[in-house]
């Protein structure tokens, strides 16, 4: 990473307003953050992140037509907050969040159509749905949620295959489902939380069906089955919660067999 970064900043001194090695640079300077952070060096991660923001502002402004590069820039800014949220500031980082989120919202309002830049912006509404169900914030929860599960549904039906946007669907509605309270005296057909779950595991079982060599759709929907019983079970369904729980264990014991050094 190191001599990239050397040769590409002294090649953009050179030629300050080239596109390709702006966009090299950025994406360098984005990807050595990345290492760092994983490797929990915050604040060298942060430099560098910081740097790859203002790289990404400027390609964004030379080139306002491109929404590639507006992606990018809120990815940068979206990494900043998860720094800052690891670093226990939870505020800060809520506020990086807020503005990355902004970027692409601002595009696809204009009627931008890029998978890329939707996507992202779906993950951002389900980090931002998932940051306020962690601070009680149940209504902005649920907005963000939404906001998610509108643009993953969005995805999956222009490209019915994407397997990462179906998996992002699945785990939207399942988190949605988490955020409605059980209430034993409400109908259980109009119960949003169980149809939000029947959604997950119905999803989440396709994949796992297509893909039985990848056991994270299994075991994604191992989970959902059994929080989707713990509610069958608070509202007072216990023969259908019953059977969820033994689907359940069937697939459990399926992965056992599958990564016998996993302890499911």
């Amino acid at each position: 990473y190191d001599q990239a970064l050397a040769i590409y900043a002294e090649l953009i001194s050179e030629t300050p307003s080239d596109r390709r090695r702006l966009d090299e640079y950025g994406m360098t300077l984005n990807a050595k953050g990345r290492a760092l952070q994983i490797l929990r060096r915050f604040e060298e991660a942060q430099a560098l992140y910081q740097q790859a923001r203002e790289v990404r502002a400027r390609l964004v402004e030379m080139h306002a037509d491109d929404p590639e590069f507006t992606r990018q820039l809120a990815n940068t800014v979206m990494n900043l907050g998860t720094i800052a949220i690891q670093q226990g500031q939870q505020d800060q980082g809520l506020e990086l969040w807020q503005q990355a989120q902004a970027l692409p919202l601002a595009q696809l309002a204009e009627g931008v159509e890029l998978a890329t830049l939707l996507r992202d912006y779906g993950k951002g509404s389900f980090n931002l749905g998932h940051l306020f169900w962690s601070r009680n914030e149940v209504d902005a929860a649920r907005g963000h949620l939404g906001d998610a599960i509108q643009a993953f549904e969005k995805l999956v039906k222009q490209s019915p295959d994407m397997l990462e946007s179906q998996l992002n669907l699945a785990l939207a509605y399942r988190r949605m489902g988490e955020l409605a309270p059980a209430e034993p005296t409400e109908e259980p057909a109009a119960r949003a939380d169980l149809a939000n779950y029947q959604r997950a595991i119905e999803l989440l079982a396709r994949l796992a069906l297509r893909n039985p060599q990848d056991p994270k759709y299994s075991e994604e929907l191992a989970g959902a089955r059994i929080t989707y019983a713990e509610v069958l079970i608070s509202t007072g369904q216990h023969t259908p919660a019953l059977a969820a729980l033994e689907k359940s264990l069937e697939t459990l014991r399926g992965l056992s067999e599958q990564v016998p050094d996993e302890p499911y």
